[in-house]
């Protein structure tokens, strides 16, 4: 049975969930947000170069990196992330949305309507990731979600990178990794569509294309070995299936479909209207000055030379939340204490925001002054029951 992180008087560790590329993630009960989230924290076996010691500064470094990549996330195949902190031992964590229903793996094999259900929605996800510079390395079946409302999501970011950097090393699951990945060449988006490929042939047929016990003979294959014909192995495929899946197991880049959405039309779903830009989120565009101001004014405090207070103003729909919320993703970076208290112009109740703020700063309190606690509890009592 794991042990639950130590993890302050917020999270209550519920389960476990599982452990992707470089974390334990566990189901948690968040007491200030009053809700569910899953805790993705640095696994031992990856994070330490032995037991009982902290996780090594490259480790913490991509760690890091996957929560900074999945906050510019905002497409409803993608996972939300929520919050970043460090447990008292000093490693990182972050929360995400707790996703239900079962992964693909667990349903393998799937019939023809389930097939286009699922790959259509896992092309969307990629197609929107693509958009934004990534590639998500780390494409398989354990790695996509189907929930309870047929709604499919992507998981697992660990490995998440820009497109077109060369690879220094082979990263990815071994059944699923693609030819340019085991020649150290450049990734891009056909990288993933490859991947997809492997993924798309185990829906069709619950196995892999290339499996061994020795990973030297299913990385040869890759380069290699051409794929059985799915219908040599199960009845009843439909061939425009096959030729999708085969086409996206091709050797090379040039002969895969070009993009997403390409794979998405030859599987005779309609591309959204309007596709090209960020689905439900914009990127922060012509703040820069603003955030330097902000960042600064950070760097000041983590010097101690005492803080300020910022008045940020403008007309309504110029990005002012957007910009915040940049800003909160760097101030969880740098491992700062920061709470949120919302006023709106309607429907507020008096002093909603500073209840607010008193909640999110109460497992602080418990923790670093708990004598100051205890004098004000009977005030504090009346706003937090």
């Amino acid at each position: 049975m794991t042990t639950a992180p130590p993890i302050g008087n917020r999270y209550e560790v519920l389960e476990t969930l599982g452990e992707g590329a470089m974390g334990l993630v566990w189901r948690v009960r968040d007491s200030v947000a009053n809700q569910e989230v899953a805790l993705k924290i640095i696994s031992q076996r990856y994070g330490a170069s032995s037991p009982g010691e902290a996780p090594s500064a490259k480790s913490v470094l991509q760690f890091q990196q996957e929560f900074r990549l999945m906050t510019q996330l905002r497409h409803p195949n993608c996972c939300a992330v929520y919050e970043y902190g460090l447990v008292a031992d000093g490693s990182p964590f972050f929360t995400m949305e707790v996703v239900e229903g079962r992964g693909l793996d667990q349903l393998k094999p799937v019939d023809g309507p389930t097939f286009v259900h699922v790959l259509s929605q896992v092309l969307l996800a990629l197609g929107y990731i693509h958009q934004l510079g990534f590639v998500h390395c780390d494409l398989k079946s354990a790695n996509v979600r189907v929930k309870p409302d047929g709604t499919v999501k992507l998981m697992d970011y660990g490995l998440m990178e820009y497109a077109r950097r060369p690879s220094g090393f082979i990263n990815g699951t071994i059944a699923y990794i693609s030819p340019e990945v085991i020649r150290r060449g450049a990734i891009d988006q056909r990288t993933d569509l490859y991947s997809l490929g492997v993924l798309a042939y185990e829906m069709l047929t619950g196995r892999v294309p290339f499996d061994s016990t020795d990973a030297r003979v299913v990385l040869a294959a890759h380069i290699n070995e051409a794929p059985v014909p799915p219908t040599q192995l199960v009845q009843d495929i439909d061939p425009l299936h096959e030729h999708i899946v085969l086409k996206l197991l091709a050797k090379s880049p040039l002969d895969r479909y070009q993009s997403a959405y390409e794979a998405l039309e030859a599987l005779g779903v309609a591309v959204p209207a309007g596709i090209g830009g960020n689905l439900l989120t914009s990127p922060l565009m012509g703040r820069e000055r603003e955030l330097e101001v902000l960042t600064a004014s950070l760097a000041q405090l983590k010097r101690g030379q005492g803080g300020q207070a910022l008045l940020l103003s403008g007309p309504s729909g110029i990005g002012k939340s957007r910009l915040l919320e940049e800003f909160r993703f760097t101030v969880q970076l740098a491992n700062t204490l920061n709470v949120v208290g919302q006023s709106f112009e309607q429907g507020n109740s008096p002093y909603g925001p500073f209840v607010a703020v008193l909640k999110a700063l109460m497992p602080a309190v418990k923790q670093h002054i708990p004598d100051d606690l205890a004098l004000y509890a009977p005030v504090l009592a009346q706003l937090l029951p």
